[in-house]
């Protein structure tokens, strides 16, 4: 998210005259985890968790002595605000995504060497990007962003395997679609 810039001047004739401050995504570990129990001999119950969650810090700053500013991009360009260019933005990202499965997995055909499987059940969601970005000169400017999204739906798929060489060695393909029916939420 590109949310400040380094700017020669104030107004529209200012010329960008240094880096644009960027929050990226850094590398966070995530967690997915289930269970599968048996129920008879064509019909196993599958369940699944995922985890996410990743907490991102930039800053940008200009010198004592430069004669730049840092003009904010997450304003609207109309507000008259106390740090429309200021000497120093920070910002901070957040995404949190929760995500929950559960299937049936009923076998259509199989035999010593192959299996073949249809799956059906639901999935649920939860997202959160949470924004926020500060500016400040003689006074300060708050920008905070809110979006979240709850949701399910149904799971549709396929999966088989086919054994080459004995147990060892062997072909694997899933393929599932998941819709997802739900609530944006933003401010």
């Amino acid at each position: 998210v590109p949310y400040a810039q380094i700017r020669d001047g104030e107004g529209p004739l200012a010329v960008p005259r240094g880096p644009t401050g960027n929050i990226d995504t850094e590398y966070s570990a995530g967690i997915r985890g289930g269970a599968r129990t048996v129920l008879t001999d064509n019909l196993m119950l599958n369940v699944g968790f995922s985890w996410y969650d990743t907490r991102n810090s930039d800053h940008l700053e200009v010198g004592a002595g430069d004669p730049f500013v840092i003009h904010a991009l997450t304003t609207h360009p109309n507000t008259i605000n106390a740090a429309a260019d200021s000497l120093s933005a920070d910002a901070h990202l957040n995404i949190r995504f929760y995500m929950g499965d559960f299937d049936l997995r009923y076998g259509l055909c199989g035999s010593d060497c192959s299996h073949l499987a249809l799956l059906l059940g639901g999935r649920f969601a939860h997202l959160d990007q949470d924004f926020t970005g500060s500016y400040t000169l003689l006074g300060a400017t708050d920008v905070n962003t809110r979006i979240n999204f709850d949701g399910g739906g149904p799971r549709l798929g396929l999966e088989g395997h086919y054994d080459l060489f004995g147990s060892r060695t062997f072909l694997y393909g899933r393929s599932d679609v998941s819709l997802l029916f739900g609530h944006f939420g933003a401010n």
